[in-house]
C-alpha cells in the first residue's frame, strides 16, 4: 500500500484541516442560528422543541455539514489524484516503479475515499459538539442525533463515491486540475445553494413540474437519497412540523402549508405530509451508482492510455 500511504500523507495535512475547520466553525454556527430563526425560545412542549431541533439538524448537516464545504473538498481531493501528480512532475517517478496503473488508479482512490470520509465524520462530531456548547441541546435530543450517525455514515460513502468519482473525470478530460476545480465549485454552489433559493417560486408557479428541472436538480437528488437513507437506517420519524421546515429549504415533502403558524396544538396537521418523488428513490440511487462506476472506469481508461513522459 506504497501509494496510499504516499497519497493519504500527500493531501491530508494538518495545515489543511486547520484551515478547513477555521472556515467550517463560524459559518456552521451562522447556519444554524438563522435556520433556527422564529422559533420561540419559551415553548413547553418538548416534541415541538425536539421536531425543530430534528428539522435544523437535518437541513444543516445536508446543506453545510456534508453539504458545501464537504462537496468542495471531495470534489477537490478527487481532481487531485492523479492531475496533480501529473502537474508536479512526480507521477513520472511513481510509474517508472514496477507498479500497474490499475493498481496505482485504486490506491489513489482508496486514500482520496478514505480521506473525505474522516472529514466528513470529523465535521459531524465537530457539529454536534458545537451544537451541545452553543445552543443548549438536551440530552434526549442529542441522543437522538447520535442514533443519525450510522446513517450519515452510509450518506457519506454514498456522496463521497460520487463526487470523487465525476471529479476524477471531469479532470481526466479537462487535464487541468485548476479549472477543473473552478467548473466543480461553480457546479456545486448552483445546485446546492443558487437553485434551492428559486426552488420554491418554480414549485408554486409549476414551473419546476413543467420543465421537468427535477430531472437535473442534485439538490433534490441527494435530499431524497439523504432523506431515505436516514429512513432506512435509523428510527427517527419525521412528523408534520419537521417535514414543513425541512420542506421549505429542501423541498422534498409535498406540505403546501404556505404562512403555516405551529403553536402548541399539532392537531390541524396531517399524520405524514407525502414526499414529492417526482423520481422514484431506487431510480436515483441506481442512477448515481452506475453513472458513478461509469466515470471511474473512464478516469481509469483515460489514465492508462495517457501517455506520462
Amino acid at each position: 500500500m506504497i501509494i496510499f500511504k504516499h497519497t493519504f500523507k500527500r493531501m491530508l495535512t494538518l495545515k489543511f484541516l486547520i484551515v478547513y475547520f477555521i472556515i467550517f466553525i463560524p459559518l456552521f454556527l451562522l447556519f444554524t442560528i438563522l435556520f433556527s430563526q422564529g422559533q420561540s425560545e419559551n415553548i413547553d412542549s418538548f416534541i415541538i422543541v425536539r421536531d425543530n431541533n430534528l428539522a435544523n439538524f437535518f437541513i444543516v448537516t445536508f446543506m453545510w455539514t456534508l453539504g458545501i464545504p464537504f462537496l468542495i473538498v471531495t470534489a477537490s481531493r478527487g481532481t487531485a489524484l492523479i492531475q496533480q501528480e501529473i502537474d508536479e512532475d512526480t507521477l513520472v517517478l511513481l510509474i517508472s516503479k514496477p507498479i500497474e496503473r490499475g493498481r496505482l488508479f485504486l490506491e489513489k482512490w482508496l486514500a482520496s475515499f478514505a480521506i473525505s470520509t474522516l472529514i466528513g465524520l470529523l465535521s459531524i462530531f465537530l457539529s454536534l459538539s458545537l451544537m451541545v456548547l452553543f445552543f443548549q441541546i438536551e440530552s434526549m435530543i442529542l441522543e437522538m442525533f447520535i442514533s443519525l450517525i450510522p446513517s450519515l455514515i452510509i450518506y457519506i460513502l454514498l456522496i463521497n463515491f460520487i463526487v470523487t468519482a465525476l471529479s476524477m473525470f471531469i479532470v481526466a478530460l479537462i487535464k487541468h486540475r485548476t479549472r477543473a476545480v473552478i467548473a466543480l465549485v461553480i457546479f456545486i454552489m448552483i445546485f446546492q445553494l443558487i437553485l434551492p433559493l428559486f426552488k420554491p417560486l418554480l414549485t408554486m408557479t409549476g414551473k419546476y413540474e413543467t420543465f421537468y428541472v427535477y430531472v437535473y436538480d442534485l439538490n433534490y437528488h441527494f435530499g431524497l437519497m439523504y432523506y431515505h437513507i436516514i429512513r432506512l437506517f435509523s428510527n427517527v420519524e419525521f412528523s408534520p412540523l419537521t417535514q414543513i421546515k425541512i420542506s421549505e429549504f429542501i423541498g422534498i415533502f409535498q406540505s403546501n402549508m404556505e404562512g403555516y403558524n405551529v403553536d402548541m396544538d399539532l392537531g390541524f396537521l396531517p399524520d405524514q405530509f407525502e414526499v414529492l418523488n417526482y423520481l422514484h428513490p431506487g431510480i436515483v440511487f441506481t442512477f448515481w451508482i452506475i453513472i458513478s462506476a461509469f466515470f471511474m472506469l473512464m478516469s481509469y481508461k483515460i489514465l492508462k492510455r495517457q501517455d506520462i513522459d
